[in-house]
C-alpha cells in the first residue's frame, strides 16, 4: 500500500499460519508436487497403504504371474497395508460378476464372430461383382470361415484352461486363500449406523455441489452411489488416528479422484490433499495399480517382471476406457437425446460394461429394451454421442443381461452395430 510519507509502495507482509510459520512454495498447494522416489520408499516403509476395491478384483483379471507379484508386493507392504471396511463389502458385493468373465473372453468370441461374418460378406459382394465362378468363390469363403472358426475354438479352448469357475466355491478360490492370510488383521471396521447414516447425508450433499469424491456416481441406481464416499470416511478416520501419510491404489480414474492435466492423471485431488491435511494433518498420496508394481519394484527391491508391468497396464487401460464413458454417462445421454429421445429412453435401463479398440459394449436389464434399441436403429445415436463428447468413434455392441447372469443355461447373446460413419450418426433423426 502507497507509504504517505515515502510515497513509494511498501510491501504487504508476508502471510503466516497460526504458529506463526512463513509460507512457502507447497503450502497449501501440496497436490501440485510431484512425489520422490525418497517419498515413496518412506510411505513403503512407514505410511499407510489403502488399495481400493479394483485392486483386488483385478487379480482375478491378471495372469498368473502379474497375480503373484502383485501378491508378493502387497505381503510385503506387511503391516503398513490397510484396507477400508467398505472396500471389502465392494469386493464381495463384485466378486461373482468378475468371475463370469474376467478375461472378456465372451467379448472377443462376439468380436470374431462379427469380424468373420463382415470378412465373408466384404469378399461376397466381391465375387459377385467380378463374377467369380460359384466353386471358386465357395472356396474361398470357406477359407476364410475355417480360419476364424479355428481361432475362436483356440480363443474358446485357452479360455477354458484360465476359467474360473473352481473358484466359486470360496475354499478352491486361490485368489481369497492367498488374500485370507494377506489381509488378517488389515480390514478396518464398519462405520456404525449413525456414523453410516451421517456419511450417507454427506456423500449426498457433497453430490449435489460436486465437491470430491463420488460425485461422478451420484446417478447410479444400484445402492451404490455413496461408496466412493464412504471409503474416504473411513480412510480420514484411519489417518487421523495412525497419523500417517496416506497412499490410496486405485484404478479409478473418474475426475472426482484425480487431478487431471491434458487428460492425464497427474495426483489427487487438490480438494481431497487439503481435506485430509485438515483432518489428519497427513499427507495424501496416489497410484494406479501398474504404478504400485513398479515403484515397488524400485524402491523395495521387489523382483517384478517387466511382463507383469505390461499385463496390469493392459487390464487397467482396458477398464479406464470404460470408466471414461461411465464417467461422462450423463454427459453422453444428454448429447444422445439431442438426436434422438427414443435412444435416449432406452439408454437410461442400460450399464457400460466395457470398452476396447473396436467397439464399446453395453448392457441392457431387460433383453426385450436392448432388442428395441438395436431395432430402432439408435446405436447411431449413441455413437455420434462418442464422438461429440470424448472424441472416440467406436461400434456399439450390446448384450443381454438375462442371458449373462445364467452362464449355466447358455453364452451371452451379443449384437453389434456396423460401421457407423460420424455423418450418419449425426444425423440420426427423433422418431
Amino acid at each position: 500500500m502507497p507509504d504517505p510519507d515515502a510515497g513509494q509502495l511498501v510491501p504487504e507482509p508476508r502471510t503466516s499460519d497460526d504458529s506463526g510459520r512463513r509460507a512457502g512454495l507447497y503450502d497449501d498447494f501440496e497436490a501440485f508436487r510431484t512425489p520422490t522416489d525418497t517419498d515413496y520408499y518412506k510411505l513403503f516403509t512407514g505410511g499407510l497403504i489403502i488399495p481400493d476395491t479394483n485392486v483386488f478384483l483385478n487379480l482375478y483379471r491378471y495372469n498368473e504371474q502379474t497375480r503373484n507379484d502383485l501378491l508378493t508386493v502387497l505381503e510385503r507392504l506387511g503391516d503398513h497395508l490397510w484396507v477400508p471396511h467398505q472396500v471389502m463389502h465392494e469386493f464381495w458385493r463384485n466378486r461373482e460378476n468378475v468371475l463370469k468373465d474376467p478375461q472378456d473372453t465372451d467379448t472377443c468370441i462376439s468380436q470374431l464372430t462379427r469380424h468373420r461374418e463382415q470378412a465373408t460378406g466384404t469378399f461376397r459382394a466381391w465375387a459377385n461383382r467380378v463374377s467369380l465362378p460359384q466353386e471358386r468363390s465357395t472356396t474361398l469363403r470357406q477359407v476364410i470361415e475355417k480360419a476364424f472358426d479355428e481361432v475362436i475354438a483356440e480363443v474358446t479352448e485357452l479360455a477354458g484352461e484360465h476359467s474360473w469357475d473352481d473358484a466359486r466355491d470360496t475354499y478352491t478360490d486361490p485368489v481369497l486363500g492367498a488374500l485370507e492370510s494377506l489381509l488378517d488383521g488389515h480390514v478396518g471396521r464398519a462405520l456404525n449406523q449413525a456414523e453410516h447414516d451421517k456419511a450417507l447425508r454427506e456423500a449426498r450433499s457433497r453430490a449435489e455441489q460436486k465437491r470430491p469424491p463420488g460425485y461422478k456416481d451420484h446417478n447410479k441406481t444400484d445402492g451404490t452411489a455413496a461408496g466412493d464416499y464412504l471409503i474416504w470416511a473411513q480412510v480420514l478416520r484411519e489417518a487421523a488416528v495412525t497419523q500417517r501419510d496416506v497412499l490410496l491404489i486405485t484404478g479409478d480414474v473418474k475426475e472426482d479422484w484425480w487431478r487431471r492435466e491434458h487428460g492425464q492423471a497427474r495426483g489427487p485431488r487438490p480438494e481431497l490433499v487439503r481435506e485430509l491435511k485438515e483432518h489428519a494433518n497427513v499427507k495424501l498420496y496416489m497410484l494406479r495399480p501398474e504404478s504400485l508394481l513398479l515403484r515397488a519394484r524400485q524402491a523395495l527391491k521387489i523382483d517384478v517382471r517387466d511382463e507383469s508391468l505390461e499385463d496390469a497396464e493392459r487390464v487397467d487401460r482396458s477398464l479406464t476406457d470404460a470408466d471414461r464413458v461411465r464417467g461422462s454417462w450423463d454427459v453422453i445421454l444428454d448429447a444422445v437425446q439431442e438426436r434422438s429421445l427414443v435412444a435416449a429412453e432406452f439408454l437410461r435401463s442400460a450399464t457400460v460394461d466395457s470398452m476396447d479398440e473396436d467397439a464399446l459394449t453395453i448392457w441392457f436389464r431387460r433383453s426385450s429394451a436392448g432388442q428395441q434399441f438395436i431395432d430402432s436403429g439408435s446405436s447411431a445415436a449413441l455413437s455420434g454421442a462418442l464422438l461429440e463428447v470424448l472424441g472416440i468413434q467406436r461400434r456399439i455392441t450390446v448384450g443381454f443381461a438375462e442371458n449373462r447372469h445364467l452362464g449355466t443355461y447358455g453364452p451371452p447373446r451379443f449384437w453389434t452395430s456396423p460401421d457407423t460413419p460420424p455423418e450418419a450418426a449425426d444425423d440420426a433423426a427423433d422418431e
